[in-house]
């Protein structure tokens, strides 16, 4: 199994979500789906982007790249990197990304 087939099954058992609920919200056929999960298709961009917007996480997180489950908890750690950063260019950077977050 891939990263992406365990996360995907990850988040669906942690949301008590059924396949075929998945299916229905992006319009994937449930033997597509079903290879997902089981690490025989990967799903390209376009679709690990739907199932990061329809889990609320990041494609990161998705693919195994990070830990990071939500969009937030990546925003904050970035935040924190840029605080320890200091200067005026850490706080404008701050800044601006507190801004774009909301």
């Amino acid at each position: 199994m891939t990263s992406i087939s365990q996360n995907l099954i990850g988040l669906r058992r942690a949301r008590s979500l059924e396949r075929k609920e998945i299916c229905e919200a992006l319009g994937l056929l449930p033997t597509s789906y079903a290879r997902y999960e089981t690490g025989l298709r990967v799903p390209d961009i376009e679709l690990l982007g739907k199932f990061a917007c329809y889990y609320n996480v990041t494609i990161d997180y998705l693919t195994g790249h990070t830990d990071l489950v939500s969009k937030e908890e990546y925003f904050q750690e970035v935040l924190e990197m840029i605080a320890e950063m200091g200067s005026c260019a850490g706080a404008m950077a701050s800044e601006a990304l507190n801004a774009w977050s909301k």
